[in-house]
């Protein structure tokens, strides 16, 4: 019976792993090689055969010629990349359109602890260059969020301690026993910065330049962007965002520069599953100084990942602080050259991928992510949905500059009719939360939307 019923679905195109019998059923033994976890209808596409839906490369030549089915083998490559199991039917379609524009509509059921859930069905557009690939389209457009959801990223892994050692003007952070990063916060320097973040494998996803001049390939432009920092470039008018240092990568004199003076570290604490450091800046113009900030920051990990969440407290101390509308600013990544796009991939909440499709939008999360030496790794950061004018725009750039930015509306949307100043009253506080993850993997391996939606459930 299960024979005659799987050579009659191959026969019409559709084939079935759903039981063993089916798999084991050597007429469907061409279907099941492609995917041999799904019900998988052919795909059709207009004016095209589906045996070039994609570039070359992007489906096994294997797949192509048994099949000749862009959703069997997309199939496939969804369970390869998850590493989860589908026991359920699932359905992939692509279409052109005249604009070169694809969409894919997917529903997927994965078998959860309580029985099977539906995690992902919808559809979602993505310009031909990424549509080409299943795992570069329909896998990040479509179902990246969905996918995450049927496990926590991190849930059976235990955390590993966390150690703080100041020394002189910075502190240096162990998670593991292994180095991780270091914050520098001399007077010295216009604002206090993190340098290098490395991966729970010890590799560098943030540059070098202006720290460390001397990497070859490294690109040395914009030096006020650090590894990782907070900071605005119009605070009450003045730039906290460049530094007076470098004047040639700002359009305005020097006497408008701010800078993020230190002034006290309240807290310095490791711990065996967590540690965290706070201090305190003045946020200092050549007038004077117009507020005080506090940065906090709680380090954790396990042996895949590290996690930074990150709270600034800007005190209007001093008078109303005006904080103004300009892309330059505001909780910024600056990657290491291997994670610039090209040879890196950007991807946000909604699927959205590269420069083009992130610069200037809103998205809760933003992934830059790659291969850096021998790790596929990545480095995300997450805008908490408490934080004032969530999701946040971001300020992303294909040379490798993540900044999550609230206040560039204006600049961002194009729109002269918008301003996105934010006051705050004087004697009040206003808060932002961030959490960076730095995974290994790629944004579906790292369950980078899951991780995010964890985060976003901290009160």
């Amino acid at each position: 019976m299960h024979e005659a019923h799987c050579r009659g679905m191959c026969r019409t195109g559709t084939c079935s792993g759903a039981t063993s019998a089916c798999r084991e059923a050597s007429p469907c033994s061409r279907c099941s090689t492609c995917a041999p976890d799904f019900r998988c209808r052919r795909s059709t596409r207009s004016g095209t055969s589906s045996g070039r839906a994609t570039r070359p490369g992007a489906i096994p030549p294997s797949c192509r010629s048994t099949c000749r089915s862009a959703s069997a083998c997309g199939c496939s490559a969804i369970t390869r990349q998850s590493g989860l199991k589908c026991s359920t039917p699932q359905t992939i379609s692509i279409r052109a359109t005249t604009r070169a524009t694809w969409r894919a509509r997917t529903t997927a059921v994965l078998p959860t602890a309580s029985g099977e859930r539906i995690v992902g069905n919808g559809c979602s557009s993505f310009e031909e260059e990424n549509a080409m690939s299943i795992w570069e389209g329909i896998t990040t457009a479509s179902i990246s969020l969905s996918l995450a959801a049927a496990t926590g990223p991190s849930a059976s892994r235990p955390r590993e301690p966390v150690e703080l050692m100041r020394d002189g003007s910075h502190v240096d952070v162990l998670i593991g026993g292994h180095p991780f990063t270091s914050y520098y916060f001399d007077p010295a320097v216009a604002k206090p910065y993190f340098f290098p973040l490395r991966s729970a494998h010890g590799t560098v996803v943030t540059r070098g330049f202006p720290m460390t001049p001397a990497i070859p390939g490294e690109d040395h432009d914009e030096p006020h962007q650090r590894a990782m920092y907070f900071a605005h470039g119009d605070v009450n008018g003045f730039d906290f965002w460049g530094e007076a240092a470098f004047p040639r990568w700002s359009d305005h004199p020097a006497s408008t520069f701010g800078r993020t003076v230190f002034r006290a570290l309240d807290e310095v604490r490791g711990g065996s599953e967590g540690g965290r450091l706070r201090a305190t800046f003045d946020l200092v113009t050549p007038a004077g100084t117009i507020a005080r900030e506090t940065q906090t920051y709680d380090f954790s990990g396990d042996e895949q990942s590290r996690i930074i969440d990150a709270e600034f407290a800007i005190h209007a101390s001093q008078g109303p602080v005006t904080m103004g509308d300009t892309k330059e600013g505001t909780f910024a990544i600056r990657v290491v050259k291997a994670l610039d796009s090209p040879p890196g991939r950007m991807v946000n909440a909604s699927g959205a991928r590269g420069e083009k499709g992130i610069w200037g939008k809103r998205s809760e999360w933003v992934d830059y992510y790659g291969r850096v030496g021998d790790e596929e790794v990545g480095i995300a950061v997450f805008d908490h949905p408490h934080n004032p004018r969530a999701p946040t725009y971001w300020h992303a750039r294909a040379y490798g500059l993540l900044a999550a930015n609230p206040f560039g509306v204006r600049q961002f949307t194009g729109d002269r009719n918008q301003n996105g100043k934010y006051a705050i009253p004087a004697g009040e506080t206003l808060v932002f939360r961030y959490r960076v993850f730095i995974h290994h993997g790629d944004p579906l391996q790292a369950q980078v939307a899951e991780a995010y939606r964890q985060f976003a459930a901290q009160k």
